[in-house]
């Protein structure tokens, strides 16, 4: 049989239709890796920018432009917890879906269905003290505090 690759015996496995909840767990998880390449290149852009205006600053004798790494920095870092609150909530609300306590959120509003859900309190503080690009956020504050205090 060299036309045929399948042996005619097996039979095809019928798939199992996909169902709304099932497109709608996809789209929050496929939201959810949208949050984490956009937090992956915040860290990056982080490092480059504050390293940069640390390291120019320091060879220029630029003053100025060393301390402005330090809100840089803060900046940088609130807005990764900003995102991390936003994967903890797409975690929270793919957890309903799946438990079925949730309804699937329409197409193109996964993120404001995630916004509407109610975060506990101190869920800001909590992401921007440990959130999963914490170290980096503490690392580059204080080199940059650093770098203006013996720079």
């Amino acid at each position: 049989m060299p036309g045929s690759a399948r042996s005619p015996l097996r039979a095809e496995r019928p798939k199992a239709p996909r169902t709304d909840r099932d497109v709608g767990l996809d789209r929050i998880q496929d939201s959810r890796a949208s949050v984490a390449r956009k937090s992956l290149w915040l860290k990056r852009g982080s490092v480059a920018l504050v390293a940069g205006a640390i390291g120019f600053g320091v060879l220029q004798g630029w003053l100025l432009l060393r301390l402005a790494a330090i809100p840089a920095a803060l900046w940088f870092w609130w807005m990764d917890a900003s995102l991390t609150r936003t994967d903890e909530r797409l975690q929270q609300l793919y957890d309903g879906v799946f438990a079925g306590t949730a309804e699937p959120p329409l197409m193109g509003t996964e993120m404001a269905a995630a916004a509407e859900l109610t975060e506990p309190a101190g869920a800001v503080r909590r992401a921007i003290l440990s959130g999963p690009g914490a170290s980096l956020h503490w690392m580059m504050s204080g080199v940059a505090v650093l770098f203006n205090i013996f720079g």
